[in-house]
């Protein structure tokens, strides 16, 4: 796993980027990647690059997930994402990380849906309930 930070970069550099990002061809998924590299490293902000397959350790999944490495250990222990031990450390693929967030992140949409239908729900019987007296 590679972290690009953006002191790690300049101008130039990301200037001849976005040259290189505009020579591929229009629609090109490379190109979406690179321009999203070359905007977030603009902003200031950092850029983790991992191959999907790649092994990387908790607390580089921890920081991918935004969470702490004690919460990430529990998450392993639970089997919410599965990893391998090698040696007494262990190790997570960043497929499976990613994988995770993505189901948490739908697992909150749908509580967000479910809070939103539900008080729906609660405003038309207040209303109802005014209307009769």
């Amino acid at each position: 796993m590679e972290t690009l930070t953006a002191d790690q970069t300049n101008s130039g550099e990301l200037d001849r980027l976005a040259a290189l990002v505009d020579a591929l061809p229009l629609g090109s998924e490379l190109a979406r990647a690179m321009a999203y590299v070359v905007a977030t490293a603009r902003r200031g902000a950092a850029v983790v690059l991992s191959a999907e397959d790649e092994l990387i350790s908790p607390a580089a999944a921890a920081s991918l997930l935004g969470t702490s490495r004690p919460h990430l250990y529990k998450l392993l222990d639970r089997g919410l994402i599965p990893c391998v031990n090698v040696g007494r450390d262990r190790r997570v693929e960043t497929a499976d990380v990613l994988a995770y967030a993505q189901r948490r992140q739908a697992d909150r949409r749908q509580m967000a849906e479910r809070l939103a239908r539900t008080d729906a729900s609660r405003r038309r019987l207040v209303e109802e309930l005014a209307a009769e007296a």
